[in-house]
């Protein structure tokens, strides 16, 4: 946690045909980088990203969408600022661990009711 509070940014690339369970889901990267109030810039979960304006989308394996997005994001410290906000505030409203884990129970108790 120390290395990623003294980030500017985080990257949570995934070859998702060699991980297909990020087609599902997201990395633990994205989470944290929004917890932290870190811009993502990613290839997964582009929807959540989206919606929640947190980062930048990028094509896995076009360096030069990466670049630009690195370069964007040194470049522009005031988005930078906004994106990190905007998902430390979704991730403290909505993707922590006291709400997922009473979705979770819900999920459960639905299930064993069924």
């Amino acid at each position: 946690m120390d290395l990623e509070t003294s980030c500017d940014v985080m990257i949570a690339l995934c070859d998702v045909c060699l991980q297909p369970i990020y087609n599902l889901g997201m990395a633990n990267k994205i989470l944290e980088a929004m917890m932290c109030g870190l811009p993502v810039i990613t290839n997964i979960a582009q929807e959540f990203i989206h919606n929640t304006s947190c980062g930048i989308v990028v094509e896995y394996g076009n360096v030069n969408q990466v670049k630009q997005a690195i370069v964007s994001l040194k470049e522009n410290p005031q988005l930078r600022k906004s994106l990190g906000e905007n998902g430390r505030k979704a991730f403290l409203q909505k993707y922590n661990w006291t709400n997922m884990e009473e979705k979770l129970y819900t999920i459960y108790e639905d299930l064993l009711n069924t």
